[in-house]
């Protein structure tokens, strides 16, 4: 199927009056950028327990922060991670509370 001209206005239209702005990749992808860690989980499984933290991503409000499994994000956004010795993040990773 081809888009013509009249389908990209349509398209346009549709997506033109939203107040974000989301830059398109060539393939209309675009990239998640997270912000914040907010919360840490370990999640059990059947054989395992799998640490979790809950991701707050640019862009998006609070109630759309997604659990996200903590090894891939500290190792695609380890800058997340950077926290002081003594800061209440760091307790909350290491089982403590907020």
């Amino acid at each position: 199927m081809s888009l013509c001209s009249e389908n990209i206005d349509q398209i346009h239209h549709t997506f033109g009056n939203l107040n974000k702005k989301v830059e398109l990749n060539p393939d209309l992808s675009y990239e998640e950028e997270p912000v914040q860690i907010l919360d840490h989980e370990l999640r059990k499984l059947r054989n395992k327990t799998v640490p979790l933290v809950k991701v707050l991503w640019r862009k998006h409000k609070m109630e759309e922060a997604t659990w996200e499994p903590e090894e891939t994000m500290k190792e695609q956004y380890p800058h997340l991670f950077d926290f002081g010795k003594n800061s209440r993040m760091n307790s909350l990773l290491r089982g403590g509370e907020l």
